[in-house]
């Protein structure tokens, strides 16, 4: 469903924890475009917090597999979610819990496109794992109110 088709109301109530959207990222973005050529890439994320004021979110990209050159160090940080719970999956994918991206609202009203809503079991977990995570920082824990 596009967000576009929409009506302001709905679109911000579409982007709660747990709403998962596609979107195209960029190098800016901290995305490598997949193929020799490509600007830009399209990326899979849920939303896992929303700063006060409604105007940033946090999230965390979900990928098909987990990167094998960095699966040492972000091993842990991934959350495995079943493509037969979600219609918006082709297959088994992992969220990436190691790295917390934040998106302006207005970015995702936008560009992206809202594909479902992770269960309260999954979007906890994936939670945790950033929280646990090294590298996110204390801001980011409470400006989006990440503690479970």
């Amino acid at each position: 469903m596009e967000l576009g088709e929409l009506s302001e109301g709905l679109k911000l109530a579409a982007i709660n924890v747990g709403s998962v959207f596609v979107m195209t990222f960029f190098p800016e973005d901290g995305i490598t475009p997949k193929n020799d050529g490509d600007i830009s890439r399209d990326k899979i994320f849920v939303v896992i917090g929303k700063s006060d004021e409604g105007l940033l979110v946090a999230s965390l990209l979900i990928n098909s597999e987990v990167n094998q050159h960095l699966s040492e160090i972000i091993g842990d940080y991934q959350h495995e979610i079943k493509a037969s719970e979600y219609d918006f999956l082709e297959h088994d994918s992992f969220i990436n819990g190691y790295e917390v991206r934040e998106i302006s609202v207005e970015r995702i009203l936008e560009q992206a496109r809202f594909l479902g809503i992770l269960n309260e079991e999954d979007i906890n977990m994936a939670i945790w794992k950033a929280t646990s995570s090294p590298v996110i920082k204390e801001y980011i824990i409470k400006t989006y109110h990440l503690e479970l």
